[in-house]
């Protein structure tokens, strides 16, 4: 891939009657994040984003989880029919003028959604739905 070519992030989720992607809050496999409060997060349980008592991210480095291409890199029990996922993408240089969210990529094959200042999981979760029309569903003969 071309280093001066935008990506796509990739995000398997599921998909609304409009082939957008669902946002149901505290949902897995949707547009939105699963949360917790510090020190209250019982063992077992998955977050996202890990919150205060004032429902802040604690850190900004926490957000909805992507998937850096090739497609190869999502985790293949996401695909299992039974999940009824759809693979959508997001142009990595859509949010550059966004005022509340930013990519941040944390590895080679693992990116996020995360907020650019401190806010409230209220106000993350209505940015992050304000993204909805944004997303493509990614067809298998689509090129990343």
């Amino acid at each position: 891939m071309d280093p001066k070519t935008p990506i796509k992030y990739l995000r398997m989720m599921k998909s609304d009657d409009e082939n957008r992607p669902l946002v149901i809050v505290g949902e897995r496999d949707c547009l939105t994040v699963r949360t917790g409060l510090e020190g209250k997060i019982e063992q077992g349980q998955i977050v996202d984003v890990v919150l205060n008592e004032d429902g802040h991210f604690i850190h900004l480095a926490q957000g909805l989880s992507l998937t850096v291409p090739p497609k190869e890199n999502i985790p293949e029990h996401l695909f299992k029919p039974a999940r009824k996922l759809v693979c959508f993408t997001i142009a990595s240089g859509i949010l550059e003028e966004n005022e509340h969210l930013m990519f941040y990529k944390d590895s080679e094959t693992h990116a996020m959604i995360v907020p650019k200042h401190d806010m409230h999981i209220k106000d993350y979760q209505r940015h992050l739905e304000e993204t909805k029309p944004l997303w493509e569903v990614l067809n298998d003969e689509d090129q990343l």
